[in-house]
């Protein structure tokens, strides 16, 4: 049986808000021992493949052809798929705007140091900053957005997300705090633009027609 608060918007809203905070809290404490296991090198030759291969599940120009074979694929979700790639490209600018007020070096550059002594440190005015990590919250913001619009395929891109932050790691590019901050600003961009898409079409969907496009499938975004 469904706990009573799940029937609540804003009670959902704040469950997500209190796991989000335990999950980046835990993600800044753990980011010099993530940073030692990433570091190490991997043996497998398919594991670094794979990984090489995820990081540009973070990247616009594949999630773009994502999105043009999702439309040839299921024409009837052209509006579900396009407010998958609009997240994914708001997520990035995002954190391409947030970079600037952290200037925080990448672990690359804080080899033998602790992460706590890399905030405000960069050299380049936050340009280059790691947190958050953009990759991360693009490629989040994508998963998310596919996985209202195709529910199927939830499993695929959420390891393919997850897959973008463990490369970006891999490479010493990012902490494991700004590969999880990134990716909650993914998740949680998604999640609003289809909110406020379907109460936009809320009598069209009433009406049946766009019923396809936005299945009764959000449990943040659905109203009570």
């Amino acid at each position: 049986m469904r706990l009573q608060w799940l029937s609540e918007p804003r009670k959902r809203w704040t469950a997500f808000l209190i796991i989000a905070v335990i999950l980046t809290a835990a993600a800044f404490a753990l980011d010099d021992w993530a940073a030692r296991i990433a570091e190490q090198p991997i043996r497998s030759g398919q594991v670094r493949t794979t990984l090489v291969a995820l990081r540009f599940f973070g990247d616009g120009a594949p999630l773009v052809l994502l999105t043009l074979l999702a439309f040839a694929t299921v024409p009837r979700k052209k509006t579900a798929a396009s407010l998958a790639l609009a997240a994914a490209l708001l997520s990035g600018l995002i954190v391409d705007r947030a970079k600037t007020l952290t200037a925080r070096n990448r672990p690359f550059d804080m080899q033998g140091r602790s992460a706590r002594e890399s905030w405000n440190t960069a050299d380049n005015n936050g340009r280059n900053s790691s947190f958050p990590s953009g990759h991360s919250a693009t490629a989040f913001g994508f998963a998310r957005g596919m996985a209202l619009a195709f529910p199927p395929v939830a499993p695929v891109a959420y390891l393919a997300a997850a897959g973008t932050a463990m490369s970006r790691m891999h490479e010493l590019r990012h902490y494991l705090s700004d590969c999880t901050v990134g990716g909650l600003v993914g998740w949680t961009l998604a999640t609003l633009l289809w909110a406020g898409w379907s109460r936009l079409t809320a009598k069209s969907r009433e009406k049946g027609e766009t019923a396809d496009d936005f299945p009764d499938v959000l449990p943040l975004a659905r109203s009570a």
